[in-house]
């Protein structure tokens, strides 16, 4: 059930009335450009893109890819907010930020700038760090090994996540993995969230000609936010010029957990690695790694340290959907959201819990609505090597 729905019990904002309501529009508006169509635009807004629909509608339709494709159009005839720009060219002024790290970040949290940028006031922005990911990882002694792997150096985990890169790079390397990267574009994420679709193909076909000719069978593409690096094997195959290469790339392309469960299953990863002590684990996944993914990956992954008891949360969206849930307007539907599936069992969980959460959007949403902290499963394996 859509997460928006759950939430304002409006008919209007059910994967049923979206679909509907643009199908109607197409059929029978006589406008000349039908996508100019501000009711329509109010049907889509609280489509939150979590790609639920794709699994639970028994049409398979992905709400989320209408929603892009009808943004891209409207916007041909309507001004763009300004929020929208400052999203979608976040690294740019982060790169402006990191030369004045600790005035930009007092602007950043600043009640002024966020009511002129059309963000809610009570929520917490990520606060940028001063080193980039790719920075550190560049001052890095990367040993040769035969077991190589490519990292995706996604944008949130270079600008913000930058510990967690961290811990993958640690992580990888303590188990073996020879971390190769290469220079190459940011995901995309954002600007097909936003409906910048021509500039979200460009990025797409720039990743694909990059990786095409490093990723195989025998040297993957994995990442870190799941959101992220499962556009390879989603969007970018909608997008891409060069189908067969994306084919291909997408088959080789994995999140860090599937890369490790594959591991575990193969034997080059095992129990004998890891420290026997006991944690408590409850794992929230995220809702494209639902749609696209799998959470057993996560599960198996946390489970293999011998005395880890580890615990799938039956958990929903969380609601924060990337920049919808900094939004001024979205704000108040983006907690009831987090309220209805996820605050709650969140907060229920004994103080001796670690729990474990890939995506950065989902890690700031629980903290903000619950307090508590949470942690990506990478970092949760990095603690428990021996």
């Amino acid at each position: 059930m859509c997460p928006s729905y759950r939430a304002t019990k409006n008919e209007k904002d059910t994967t049923r009335a979206r679909a509907n309501a643009l199908r109607e529009i197409l059929n029978e508006s006589t406008a000349k450009y039908k996508f100019n169509n501000v009711a329509l635009k109010e049907v889509f807004d609280l489509c939150i893109s979590c790609k639920g629909c794709s699994n639970e509608c028994p049409s398979n339709v992905d709400v989320s890819i209408l929603k892009s494709e009808f943004l891209y159009q409207f916007y041909k005839d309507n001004k763009r907010p300004l929020r929208d720009f400052l999203f979608v060219k976040n690294s740019f002024f982060l790169k402006l930020a990191r030369l004045f790290p600790e005035i930009a970040n007092a602007i950043i949290q600043s009640k002024l700038f966020k009511k002129s940028m059309g963000i809610a006031v009570k929520r917490n922005l990520p606060k940028p760090k001063k080193q980039t990911f790719r920075a550190w990882l560049e001052q890095q002694n990367i040993k040769e090994t035969t077991k190589k792997v490519y990292l995706f150096i996604d944008e949130f985990t270079n600008n913000y996540d930058v510990e967690l890169g961290k811990d993958a790079f640690m992580l990888l390397t303590k188990l073996g993995y020879q971390v190769l990267y290469t220079t190459h574009y940011q995901s995309g994420r954002a600007e097909i969230s936003k409906g910048y679709l021509k500039k979200a193909k460009k990025l797409a076909n720039r990743n694909i000609a990059v990786f095409s000719k490093l990723i195989s069978k025998e040297v993957p593409l994995i990442g870190i936010e799941p959101s992220a690096i499962l556009s390879f094997r989603d969007e970018y195959l909608r997008l891409a010029d060069k189908a067969v290469e994306a084919k291909k790339l997408s088959e080789n392309t994995f999140t860090i957990e599937e890369f490790i469960a594959n591991e575990i299953d193969k034997g080059c990863i095992t129990e004998r690695q890891f420290r026997e002590s006991e944690k408590i684990i409850k794992i929230h996944t995220h809702c494209h790694q639902k749609a696209l993914s799998t959470s057993e990956a996560s599960f198996k992954m946390l489970n293999i340290p011998k005395n880890h008891k580890v615990t799938i949360l039956n958990t929903g969206c969380c609601g924060m959907a990337g920049a919808f849930g900094y939004e001024k307007e979205h704000y108040a539907i983006s907690m009831q959201i987090g309220e209805n599936s996820v605050f709650k069992k969140i907060k229920s969980q004994e103080i001796n819990v670690e729990i474990a959460v890939s995506g950065t959007s989902c890690r700031h949403q629980i903290t903000d609505g619950t307090g508590k902290k949470t942690k990506h499963p990478v970092s949760i394996l990095l603690d428990a090597l021996k």
